[in-house]
């Protein structure tokens, strides 16, 4: 079984898959992070830390051994980018195939809402 690493980072949730290598009695995780700017697998320490987070079993068709692959090939390889492609594009890619984030729709849509109602606003004065 596949797992996945939600970290509550405040404003904003991180996403990492749980590896099958482990340091000092933790597991390791795998993420694409701005810290980093591309991908690496790192350990449960610096990516977690002390803050809240869950785990997520994902049941997948494709064995977790090929999705871990799959994730290490992107170490050192590809660019972290908030919009285009974070923790969250990247970990439902090397699942899915498909790099999405809702967290990015979410906060373009609010933004969106709040420029739209201060032209509004700004029209009504």
């Amino acid at each position: 079984m596949l797992q996945v690493v939600i970290v509550y980072m405040g404003l904003y949730k991180h996403w990492a898959l749980m590896s099958d290598r482990a340091t000092d009695g933790k597991p390791m995780l795998i993420s694409n992070t701005w810290r980093n700017g591309t991908v690496k697998e790192e350990s449960w320490d610096q990516v977690v830390g002390n803050r809240k987070f869950e785990v997520h079993n994902i049941e997948i068709s494709t064995a977790p051994s090929l999705i871990l692959t799959k994730a290490r090939s992107r170490i050192n390889r590809v660019k972290y980018d908030l919009l285009q492609y974070n923790c969250e594009h990247f970990v439902h890619e090397v699942i899915t195939g498909v790099a999405k984030s809702t967290q990015v729709k979410q906060a373009l849509a609010i933004s969106s809402l709040t420029v739209g109602a201060l032209y509004l606003m700004s029209r009504n004065r």
